[in-house]
């Protein structure tokens, strides 16, 4: 009977376990759920990245704007076409 005692006791103790074990690898803020937040995480924090590099290109746009006429003669060359025929335009890049 002492046997049968230990067995069942070990088999609870199994069942307790496995159930601890699921929660901790599949449940939330598990393991598989902190693998797809963290690749999330690098999703965004790459969105951020171009999101500022987008912020900065603006910002440095707007500045030029408010400097001065020279940029927006730039604009309108660029963007409309606004090229004299016997000119030749350069458009420099840094």
């Amino acid at each position: 009977m002492r046997l049968f005692n230990l067995s069942i006791r070990t088999v609870f103790l199994l069942v307790v376990l496995v159930f601890i074990q699921l929660g901790l690898w599949f449940g939330e803020g598990g393991w598989i759920d902190a693998m797809q937040k963290r690749g999330n995480l690098a999703e965004v924090e790459r969105k951020l990245f171009e999101d500022e590099q987008l912020l900065l290109k603006l910002g440095a746009e707007v500045k030029d704007l408010k400097e001065g006429s020279k940029s927006i003669e730039e604009r309108a060359r660029f963007e409309h076409g606004m090229i004299e025929r016997d000119e030749i335009f350069f458009q420099l890049t840094h």
